[in-house]
């Protein structure tokens, strides 16, 4: 990675990226040209691309949780794509008109769309 045109902005768009903590390992070992072992069972994905500013592979979403780490285990397992995030706890968010996600979406009233994420997406995964 260049880190000067990291720095003056001109790798762009890197925020419209989902990159998962699962995702540092390969993308730190990509950078090192070090291979990491399929004995590791992780499924993170390199970003390495991305940083470069070339196109990558990005990911369409993901599923998070930490239940060994007490304030994590808390929230519960999330997925989160684009638009969506489901809290295990049944707290639905529209991310990009709630980025703080003070407002959870009314299950009862959702639209076509967020219906389908929610039933065909996230919901199985809890």
């Amino acid at each position: 990675m260049d880190v000067g045109r990291f720095l003056l902005g001109e790798i762009r768009n890197l925020h419209n990226y989902l990159i998962d903590f699962s995702d540092f390992l390969p993308t730190i070992s990509e950078a090192a040209n070090i291979e990491v072992s399929d004995s590791l069972d992780i499924d993170g994905q390199s970003f390495l691309k991305q940083l470069r500013g070339e196109k990558g592979h990005p990911r369409n979403g993901f599923i998070a949780g930490f239940p060994e780490m007490e304030w994590a285990a808390k929230l519960g397992f999330i997925a989160r794509n684009h638009r969506y995030e489901l809290y295990e706890s049944g707290k639905f968010y529209e991310i990009p008109k709630d980025y703080e996600e003070q407002n959870p979406i009314d299950l009862e009233n959702l639209d076509s769309g967020a219906k389908e994420v929610y039933q065909r997406k996230f919901k199985y995964h809890f």
